[in-house]
């Protein structure tokens, strides 16, 4: 009986050794870590701080503007998508222009709600995003801010997954999408400056609200 247990001992040693032999060669010759599991909470996960929107003196955050549209006319806009960001947050609206019997009204569309889970490398972050139209669902993807001056920024965002465990960060799955063809005009409580010769810039088109080409 004595030798019996001390043979069954002696193999489940032999065993734990086995395994962490076994895993110490998985680490030494091709870099593989245990990988925990992703949990969807906020960490201490923040947006980069060149993309905070500044406040007001009446404590308003300072919306990020993008895919604005104009009147032919060029007389004023009649529809916008404005980002506001705090912290760890991102919430999206549109502002559509509507006609009231007074006058000119704006109608006011909630788009999603981001919140920062992950921080990954080059400003890139995996978020949860929230729909009000459809409660309990949850979608979860990566985007990336890319800064290219004080007051200007492009979005790449890639696509949604069902799970953040699917999330991928890499260059080939962020989409080039609307997102990115827009640039966020940003928020500014000062005019800031900058001296001349500029430097860099973007290639655009200029369209009516039916998408005709009128400049470039």
């Amino acid at each position: 009986m004595e030798f019996q247990l001390y043979s069954a001992v002696s193999d489940s040693v032999d065993m734990w050794r086995w395994c962490i032999l076994a895993l110490w060669s998985l680490v030494v010759n091709f870099g593989i870590l245990p990988v925990a599991a992703q949990h969807d909470h906020p960490s201490e996960c923040t947006f980069p701080r060149f993309v905070q929107s500044p406040m007001t003196q009446d404590g308003d955050l300072m919306p990020w503007i993008t895919q604005r549209l104009w009147k032919a006319d060029g007389s004023r806009w009649i529809t916008q998508v404005e980002h506001r960001i705090n912290k760890n947050t991102i919430d999206s609206l549109r502002r559509n222009e509507a006609d009231c019997s007074d006058g000119i009204c704006i109608s006011t569309a909630e788009l999603y709600t981001r919140v920062c889970l992950q921080s990954q490398h080059h400003n890139k972050f995996i978020v949860r995003e929230t729909k009000k139209h459809r409660p309990g669902v949850k979608e979860y993807k990566c985007m990336q801010f890319i800064r290219r001056s004080g007051i200007v920024v492009q979005v790449r965002t890639g696509v949604a997954w069902s799970s953040i465990d699917q999330v991928k960060c890499d260059d080939d799955s962020l989409s080039v999408d609307a997102d990115y063809d827009w640039p966020w005009l940003g928020p500014r409580l000062t005019e800031q400056w900058i001296e001349c010769p500029l430097i860099g810039g973007f290639d655009f088109v200029t369209t009516d609200i039916a998408k005709r080409q009128i400049g470039e």
